[in-house]
């Protein structure tokens, strides 16, 4: 039972009563840092037509749920996204206005667990099964420690998302339409 050693020890007393299953409480904390670039360009091309036009970029890197402190928990997450948008408001009268507007988002978020890279075989796996893993990492292992151990080889995932929007804006007497 090679994976053990991957368990820590209790280190929080019972109670003695036998109500207390959590015997074992994690001292993990959550590294976090982000980057962010946000850049507008405001342009009025005359007194009836004005454009603006923005550009997003933000960047997280985070190390969070290192519950075992070794390779059978933590994960290194990456969370990247970028955008860009155009807003155009054209004054068509004094009581209308047009307001016509596009965005777009890129949302990309590589993990990559603490045990990616790890050798099963250090824990007993035979070499055979080791080998049809198409990338090794710690285990993941249900069951007794639900979401606590192993994570797997990692995951990717990336979202875009287009946004269009117009309004218009009405107005009569001390009445608004949108």
């Amino acid at each position: 039972m090679s994976i053990l050693k991957y368990v820590p020890l209790p280190n929080n007393p019972s109670d003695g009563t036998g109500s207390s299953n959590g015997d074992f409480i994690p001292h993990a904390f959550r590294q976090n840092t982000m980057a962010s670039t946000v850049v507008r360009l405001d342009h009025s091309f005359n007194d009836r037509n004005k454009t603006y036009a923005t550009v997003r970029w933000n960047h997280e890197s985070e190390f969070l749920d290192d519950f075992f402190h070794n390779p059978s928990t933590g994960s290194f997450g990456t969370r990247i996204n970028w955008g860009g948008g155009i807003d155009h408001v054209w004054t068509i009268s004094p009581t209308q206005i047009l307001d016509v507007r596009y965005n777009v988002t890129r949302f990309e978020e590589p993990t990559r667990p603490q045990g990616s890279g790890f050798d099963p075989a250090q824990l007993g796996f035979s070499s055979g099964f080791v080998s049809q893993m198409p990338q090794k990492s710690f285990p993941r292992i249900t069951g007794v420690f639900a979401d606590r151990m192993g994570g797997g080889s990692g995951g990717y995932s990336n979202s875009t998302y287009h946004t269009w929007m117009a309004s218009m804006t009405h107005t009569h007497g001390n009445m608004t339409w949108h």
